[in-house]
């Protein structure tokens, strides 16, 4: 039996991926299908946890019960469960009237640590998933706020704090920002990732996790 759980924000979640309902439904698809073709084995589960809007200091909140809650199952059966964290864009959302991010480097960099940590107290097979790169025509500033704009630079900043810390708390980083960059794999919006976004997030993803044999 595998659980995963994937934590995060509105990207984790699969917000405007209408053909396939984003990266982590495609994986709860990849374990069904294993479900299926073997009757013997007991269930494999994905819990998607995604939170529209949501930032690193959101997610440290709520990351501990939503964690214990979902992985209990798991210490009655002796197996360790996956985690898996895609956090960061938000966090990188500036605001024009406080001419500053909505949660500033230094305090992403211990937030991030911090989730790691916490996570771990559950599980060793933790995966961090960077925040992706935006259309700065369509979020600079953002047609639905004009207070805010999600910048490419600083989504860029935001990626190498998280894979910095990953490097030092030896967890697996998939770097999205440099592996989309330059594609047009955004919604209308230009914030969210379209299908094709998503689809090479879960290809990503499902490579650590078979190298790891996670799954």
């Amino acid at each position: 039996m595998a659980i995963i759980c994937a934590f995060g924000d509105s990207n984790t979640y699969g917000v405007w991926d209408f053909e396939e309902y984003g990266w982590v439904a495609r994986l709860r698809k990849l374990l069904d299908r294993r479900n299926e073709s073997d009757p013997d084995r007991y269930c494999d589960l994905v819990y998607n946890c995604g939170v529209d809007g949501e930032t690193s200091a959101n997610l440290l909140d709520r990351l501990e019960c939503e964690a214990r809650a979902r992985f209990r199952e798991c210490e009655e059966y002796d197996e360790s469960p996956v985690a898996i964290i895609g956090i960061g864009g938000n966090d990188a959302m500036y605001f024009h009237d406080r001419r500053s991010q909505a949660v500033p480097p230094r305090r992403f960099r211990a937030n991030v640590r911090g989730l790691l940590r916490l996570t771990k107290r559950f599980t060793p097979s933790v995966l961090f998933v960077g925040p992706a790169p935006v259309n700065e025509s369509k979020t600079d500033p953002i047609e639905w706020d004009r207070n805010l704009s999600w910048r490419n630079r600083d989504i860029g900043r935001y990626s190498q704090i998280a894979e910095e810390v990953c490097r030092a708390e030896r967890v697996p980083f998939i770097n999205m920002f440099t592996r989309l960059s330059g594609q047009r794999v955004q919604c209308f919006d230009g914030l969210h990732l379209n299908h094709s976004g998503h689809r090479q997030v879960y290809e990503a993803v499902r490579e650590i996790l078979s190298k790891k044999r996670w799954i």
